[in-house]
């Protein structure tokens, strides 16, 4: 019939297309795979080198066993005040304290057994009932990284839109206008939202496994999120000043690479 040449013809030529096209998508998939192959090789080797940084860093600390902690400012990159008089190393901090970081700024301070790490742009209060141990922080804006040593109490944080009570812990908060964001890194923690006091959330973790962001809105104040802006080396770092290991360290995925 006349139909069956063409018909042959485009059959033909489907089956062209279609060969066409799997070849393409099979040169793209080798492609895709080894590129997937270089990414996880490159990976591998970072998380190597991380691993292996970390690993020398808890030698350093279990080798400073008999090295005293030294409280005041300790680290000091750009500006720090403390109650409003420029600070420099080996500035003591106590209750009652203010401090405020400035631009491009950076500061660790250690009281007692508790060490702070603050972050540019923060103005931080810490306070006590018997002004000996910490047992406040009001983190008004800006970052704050911290470890504090065995007490019998907890410990109150609070910043414009939250309020955390801490137990064990190792603690990151950091407080915008728009939202406060609180990793707890390790130990106990309460977040109450005060837009939704009633949406308490207390959680337990052994290594940053509850981040959360926390807004002014009463019907989903609770957000949770990725682990971000603080890393396991600066708590390896923090916990070292007291001759401390973080609980973290036998982590499986700290020993796969960590944060």
């Amino acid at each position: 019939s006349r139909r069956g040449p063409r018909n042959n013809a485009m059959q033909v030529g489907l089956r062209c297309e279609v060969q066409v096209r799997a070849t393409s998508r099979e040169h793209n998939d080798k492609k895709t795979d080894l590129r997937r192959r270089e990414l996880l090789a490159r990976a591998a080797t970072l998380t190597g080198v991380l691993t292996l940084n970390i690993t020398l860093a808890i030698r350093n600390v279990l080798a400073m066993a008999d090295v005293p902690a030294i409280p005041g400012v300790r680290h000091l990159k750009g500006t720090l005040t403390i109650n409003g008089k420029t600070a420099k190393i080996g500035d003591l901090i106590a209750p009652g304290d203010t401090l405020v970081t400035g631009p491009d700024s950076e500061a660790v301070a250690v009281h007692n057994q508790d060490a702070l790490l603050l972050r540019a742009n923060t103005t931080l209060q810490i306070d006590s009932d018997d002004k000996t141990l910490i047992n406040f922080m009001r983190v008004t804006a800006g970052a704050v990284l911290s470890v504090w040593g065995p007490r019998k109490q907890a410990i109150g944080i609070t910043t414009p839109l939250a309020s955390i009570g801490i137990r064990g812990t190792g603690i990151y908060v950091d407080s915008t206008p728009e939202f406060t964001y609180a990793c707890t890194c390790y130990g106990v923690a309460d977040l109450v939202p005060i837009a939704a006091p009633d949406k308490l959330r207390t959680v337990k973790t052994t290594y940053h496994d509850a981040p959360f962001f926390i807004y002014p809105n009463a019907e989903e104040p609770l957000v949770s999120g990725p682990v971000i802006n603080h890393t396991d080396e600066e708590l390896i770092m923090l916990e070292a000043l007291f001759r401390r290991v973080p609980p973290f360290t036998t982590h499986p995925n700290y020993l796969g690479g960590g944060y």
